[in-house]
């Protein structure tokens, strides 16, 4: 298990972002099976060069990327993966000039560091950490970019997120030590409450699948593809390493 380095600090496992070619296609999609209209969007995603559509799932939003030029970075990391797939995890917390800190200390790069109205936002590099991470911090953890969704939808909550990197024990050990969190399951687990970040090992890195809690107990479980990455519909608690 990697100990914290220093106090334990709050985060929370807030959003997962994909990135496609044609995400009004994978939106409209996605929108009949999850039942929940994607009406939200980035304000700052235009001068990036991208347009974005946004899945509110509870208060755990999923976000779609769509490159509008060649040269934005997202174009370059969909022509590099060889078509869509998933492109970043999104964690909340309370403490970014600690992971700045932190991040110095352990050698992981820190690629961007802005601020978007209230809220501050780094990016760690996906050399170091074997996927791209972003880290948010807004007012307090109980807030966030929009408002929660609820009561829409078949799907509740994001629950677990799982990536494939060479190093699934280094990847975690290396993210639980900037966030200044425990790791778990032998290194290659991060827990934030009841949601899960977990590392799988793989030759070519990425966010290969995530869970979304369903809202009815009575719906049947299933899975479908979004932007290249598998979406299980679940009940209850997080699925047991990726399989139920």
């Amino acid at each position: 298990m990697t100990e914290p380095i220093g106090p334990p600090h709050r985060s929370v496992l807030r959003m997962v972002v994909l990135a496609g070619r044609d995400i009004a296609a994978e939106a409209a999609r996605a929108e009949a099976i999850l039942a929940s209209r994607s009406n939200l969007h980035d304000p700052y995603i235009a001068d990036l060069g991208l347009i974005d559509e946004i899945l509110p799932i509870g208060d755990t939003p999923v976000q779609l990327l769509q490159p509008l030029m060649p040269i934005s970075r997202v174009h370059r990391w969909l022509e590099r993966n060889d078509g869509d797939a998933g492109y970043l995890v999104v964690i909340q917390t309370e403490d970014a000039e600690g992971i700045v800190s932190r991040c110095a200390r352990a050698g992981v790069r820190v690629t961007f560091d802005g601020r978007f109205g209230e809220s501050r936002v780094l990016q760690l590099h996906a050399g170091d950490i074997g996927i791209l991470v972003e880290i948010d911090q807004m007012p307090d953890l109980n807030t966030w970019h929009w408002p929660p969704a609820e009561g829409q939808g078949v799907a509740a909550e994001l629950l677990a997120v799982d990536c494939v990197v060479p190093d699934p024990q280094r990847s975690a050990g290396l993210l639980a030590e900037v966030l200044g969190i425990a790791g778990h399951d032998g290194g290659e687990l991060l827990r934030f409450d009841h949601r899960e970040l977990r590392f799988h090992r793989g030759e070519v890195s990425g966010i290969r699948a995530f869970d979304l809690r369903l809202t009815d107990p009575s719906a049947a479980e299933r899975a479908f593809t979004l932007c290249g990455t598998e979406v299980r519909l679940i009940h209850g608690d997080i699925t047991e390493s990726g399989a139920r």
